[in-house]
């Protein structure tokens, strides 16, 4: 038997301070701080990879997610006269509300909850009398009696030809304004919704002042196929920021120059 122990130590001869203790029970793993070659091994547990508060946190944010509470609240309307300068107006509001009806994940009883968070008296008083599970429609068109416009389409879409471009007001926000006036008209029936790239291209060179404006972007040409609203701001805010950074350098340029004089 020795010699056949020494047999199979010449096969697996043992490199020097690897020799094991006398008491090394066999097949047993090393113990998990023995240094290597990569450095020592530290042993993790379950609550150092995921900590119980980021956990906790991960839950919390699926759970509100779930109950759709994350969304962005509404901005706040009073109804009060004349208007808090952090509220908005009753239509500014209620296109706010309009994206949230229109928001498939959000339930009913949500889309009530977050309407009643957003009122102030007295509008929040205007709605005091219903129930908690009362339908969102319903919560509208108790709003909409108090405080939505009482004009048909027909006046809206006029007041719309009306507006024009105030004095010191740039281009895009006189489209916007013309933007929010037009969308009334609509929603109240006097005019179709296919007309209206036309109806607010139109407008708008009637009524802005900056012929030089109109004439730079080509705007009377593109009558026979108006842009959308998207992109007709777009070109506005482009040539108007294109416009502020020529002042700039202009004045730059000529600062210097006339204090030399």
């Amino acid at each position: 038997m020795t010699q056949i122990g020494l047999f199979i130590a010449d096969l697996h001869p043992t490199a020097p301070g690897d020799e094991e203790p006398a008491n090394a029970e066999p097949n047993a793993l090393p113990p998990e701080t023995e240094p290597s070659a990569s450095g020592p091994k530290l042993k993790l547990s379950s609550s150092d990879i995921n900590p119980p508060g980021i956990q906790r946190h991960v839950v919390e944010h699926i759970m509100k997610n779930e109950e759709g509470v994350v969304y962005q609240r509404l901005r706040a309307f009073s109804g009060r006269l004349p208007r808090p300068n952090h509220e908005s107006d009753y239509e500014t509001w209620r296109t706010g509300v309009d994206l949230m009806m229109s928001d498939p994940s959000v339930s009913d009883l949500q889309r009530s909850r977050r309407i009643v968070e957003s009122l102030l008296p007295p509008a929040a008083d205007v709605v005091k009398h219903l129930r908690f599970d009362t339908m969102p429609a319903e919560y509208l068109d108790t709003l909409d009696s108090a405080y939505g416009t009482v004009q048909d389409g027909d006046e809206l879409f006029a007041k719309f030809m009306d507006t024009v471009q105030d004095a010191g007001e740039k281009a895009s926000a006189y489209l916007q304004r013309l933007q929010v006036a037009l969308n009334s008209a609509l929603k109240r029936g006097g005019v179709i919704e296919s007309d209206i790239n036309r109806h607010l291209l139109n407008q708008f060179c009637r009524g802005c002042w900056d012929n030089t404006l109109i004439a730079e972007l080509q705007l009377k040409q593109k009558k026979t196929q108006p842009p959308p609203f998207a992109q007709l701001l777009l070109l506005l805010r482009t040539e108007e920021d294109r416009e502020a950074a020529k002042t700039v350098r202009m004045k730059q340029h000529l600062g210097p120059a006339r204090q030399k004089c």
